[in-house]
C-alpha cells in the first residue's frame, strides 16, 4: 500500500486492488522498534511516530470489530445498486523474520490434513514441518509420564518438586534446573505436575524409572532417541524431532495407543480412471503389543508334551528345464500392500489416564487458552525451550491432531515470555477453530478397564467424595505392567505343566489317549482366574524427606 497522508490517530493509504483506505492507530500499535530480543521501544502513541507519506508499507486484511460490522450492514442496507461499501479493511504488517510450521493429520488414519511449512514458499522454500530439526521441550513430557505407569505410579502419585543440583563428575559442571515461573514447590500429585508443566517434577520421575527403560518407551512412538542426550536433560526435551516427527508421536495418543504412519498422498488415478497407487490403510493390531513385553510368550515354554512333533518329509530333488528357468522372469514386482498392521505400544488403560491428564492441561493448565474452543474432548501440551528459542503447541481429540512450531531458522532467542502458551497456542486455536468446525465432540465416558474414584488433594490418598479436600482422580482396573499379564500366563502354564505330571502318573494304558485340544488344555491356558493372583507394587509415593539424599 501507498501512504498518502498521516494524521496523528490515522494513515490514509491507497491498497493495490483496493482503493483509499484508512488505518487506525489501533491497528499499528505493535509495530514498537525493536532494540533487543528483550527490549522493545516505545508505545506507539502517534502515528506520524511510524509513517510518513510516501512510503510503500505492507499491509493485511483484519477481522471488522462487532460495531464496524454493524456499521457496515447500515450502510449497505441503505445504499442501492451494485457499488456498495466492503466488508475489507487491513492492519499495518510486515514479513516476518521469525519462522514457524503447522502440520494436521487424522490420527486414526495417518492422513495430513493440512502442512505449511513456513510464512510463504516464494519467500523461502525450506519446509519447516517435515525437514527442521528442533528441540521439542516439555512436548516430551506426556511420553515420560506415560512410561512412569507402566512402573507403579498413578496420576495420584506425589513427586517432589523441591530444588534440585546434579553435578557431572566427568566434567566438573552443575546443573541447576528450575521451573518456568522460576518457583519452587514441595510434593505435588503427577496430574498437577504435568498440568503446569512442572520441570523438576518430571526430572525426578525420569530418573526413578530410569532412563534406559524411558529411552526404550518413547522410541515406541516413532521418536528418534539417537538425537536425544543420555542423560535426565531428556526430561526437558533436549533432543531433536521434526514437527512431523512429534506429531506422528502425538497421534499414537490421539488414536487409542496404535503407531500409525503418516501419509500425503491418499491415491493416484490415471487418465482412464483406474487407481494406479492407494496409501496403504492401517489396521490397529492389539496382538503386536507383545513384542513391547518383556517375559516369554506361554509358546516359548510350552511343555513338549503338548505340542506335536511335526513329520519330516524327504525332500525330493526337483530338476527344472533349461527352456522353464530361462521362462522366469529376472524380477518380481510386488504391489504395494492394501493394509498394514499400526501396532499398540502402549496399554488402553495407559493411554486412558495420559490422554486424561493431557486434558487436565487445557481445563487448568499452560494450555488454557484453547477453552476459547468450548470444547471439552481436547488434550495437549505446550512446550518452550531455553532462551524461548523454540515455541510449541501440540493437541488432539480422536479425530484431528495438530503441532504448531514457532522459531528463527537460526536458533535464536524470540524474547522474553514468547513461550509455547504465547506464541503457539494462539495458531493453534485459530486453526483447530476452522478443522473442528464440523468434527463432533468426541463422548467422554469411563471405559470399563478404568476406575473413577476421589484422592486428597495434597496427599494424593484416596478418599470419600465428602472430603473437603477431595478432587477427583482416575485409575486403571487391570494392571498397567504388562509383564503381569504374560506373568498371568506362566503361572496358567506352570499349573497346567503339574496337571500333566499327575495325568502321568495315573494313566499307564495304552488306549487312554489325551488330545492336544482336549478341554483340559484350554482351560488351562485360558486368561488366569481370580485365583491366580500376582502381587502388583504398592502404589509410589515420593515426599521430600523419603527422597533427601537421592535427587
Amino acid at each position: 500500500a501507498l501512504v498518502l497522508n498521516v494524521e496523528e490517530k490515522q494513515a490514509q493509504t491507497y491498497v493495490k486492488g483496493d482503493g483509499l483506505k484508512t488505518l487506525s492507530i489501533e491497528h499499528m500499535r505493535w509495530a514498537r522498534r525493536h532494540k533487543t530480543a528483550d527490549l522493545l521501544g516505545d508505545f506507539v502513541v502517534d502515528v506520524r511516530n511510524v509513517l510518513e507519506p510516501g512510503d510503500i508499507i505492507y499491509v493485511a486484511p483484519r477481522r471488522l470489530s462487532d460495531a464496524e460490522l454493524a456499521a457496515l450492514e447500515e450502510a449497505q442496507s441503505a445504499l442501492e445498486g451494485p457499488i456498495k461499501p466492503t466488508a475489507t479493511e487491513y492492519q499495518l504488517s510486515q514479513i516476518p523474520n521469525v519462522s514457524g510450521a503447522l502440520i494436521s493429520i487424522d490420527p486414526n488414519t495417518g492422513a495430513i490434513l493440512s502442512l505449511a511449512g513456513g510464512y510463504d514458499f516464494f519467500v523461502n522454500k525450506y519446509n519447516r514441518a517435515i525437514q527442521s530439526i528442533r528441540q521439542p521441550g516439555s512436548n516430551i513430557k506426556p511420553f515420560i509420564y506415560s512410561a512412569s505407569l507402566d512402573q507403579g505410579f498413578t496420576p495420584a502419585s506425589l513427586i517432589s518438586g523441591a530444588p534440585i543440583v546434579l553435578t557431572d563428575p566427568a566434567h566438573g559442571t552443575v546443573w541447576r534446573p528450575e521451573n518456568y515461573s522460576g518457583r519452587f514447590y514441595g510434593p505435588t500429585r503427577m496430574r498437577a505436575a504435568l498440568g503446569q508443566s512442572m520441570n523438576l517434577v518430571s526430572i525426578r520421575l525420569l530418573r526413578s524409572i530410569g532412563i534406559p527403560f524411558a529411552r526404550e518407551y518413547v522410541q515406541r512412538f516413532g521418536l528418534d532417541m539417537n538425537r536425544f542426550s543420555a542423560s535426565l536433560t531428556m526430561a526437558l526435551g533436549s533432543g531433536g524431532v521434526t514437527p512431523l516427527e512429534l506429531l506422528s508421536a502425538y497421534g499414537v495418543l490421539a488414536n487409542g495407543g496404535y503407531r500409525v504412519e503418516p501419509y500425503f498422498i491418499e491415491r493416484i488415478i490415471n487418465r482412464e480412471g483406474e487407481v494406479i497407487f492407494a496409501a496403504p490403510q492401517a489396521e490397529f493390531c492389539d496382538d503386536c503389543y507383545d513384542e513391547f513385553l518383556p517375559f516369554p510368550e506361554v509358546e516359548e515354554v510350552i511343555d513338549p508334551l503338548m505340542a506335536e512333533e511335526p513329520a519330516i518329509e524327504p525332500i525330493e530333488e526337483v530338476t527344472e528345464s533349461d527352456d522353464a528357468l530361462a521362462s522366469e522372469p529376472d524380477t518380481v514386482i510386488e504391489e504395494e500392500p492394501a493394509t498394514y498392521l499400526a501396532p499398540r505400544v502402549m496399554s488402553r488403560a495407559n493411554n486412558h489416564l495420559t490422554v486424561n491428564r493431557m486434558q487436565d492441561v487445557i481445563k487448568r493448565g499452560t494450555g488454557r487458552k484453547a477453552l476459547a474452543l468450548e470444547r471439552n474432548d481436547l488434550a495437549g501440551k505446550t512446550g518452550t525451550t531455553n532462551d524461548y528459542i523454540d515455541a510449541w503447541f501440540t493437541g488432539f481429540n480422536r479425530q484431528v491432531a495438530t503441532t504448531v512450531w514457532v522459531g528463527f531458522d537460526e536458533p535464536a532467542s524470540m524474547g522474553r515470555g514468547e513461550a509455547g502458551s504465547r506464541t503457539a497456542l494462539p495458531i493453534w486455536v485459530d486453526y483447530m477453530q476452522v478443522a473442528l468446525n464440523d468434527v463432533p465432540l468426541d463422548e467422554q465416558e469411563i471405559p470399563e478397564y478404568i476406575e473413577a474414584g476421589f484422592v486428597h488433594r495434597e496427599t494424593g490418598v484416596r478418599v470419600t467424595e465428602e472430603d473437603p479436600a477431595a478432587v477427583p482422580e482416575v485409575f486403571a482396573i487391570e494392571p498397567l505392567q504388562p509383564e503381569l499379564i504374560v506373568a498371568n500366563r506362566l503361572a496358567a502354564q506352570r499349573a497346567t505343566d503339574e496337571t500333566l505330571s499327575v495325568l502321568d502318573g495315573l494313566i499307564e494304558s495304552d488306549d487312554v489317549t489325551i488330545e492336544p485340544d482336549s478341554p483340559i488344555f484350554d482351560d488351562a491356558l485360558e486368561e488366569p482366574a481370580q485365583d491366580i493372583e500376582l502381587e502388583a507394587p504398592a502404589k509410589i509415593i515420593e515426599t521430600e524427606e523419603e527422597t533427601e539424599g537421592l535427587f
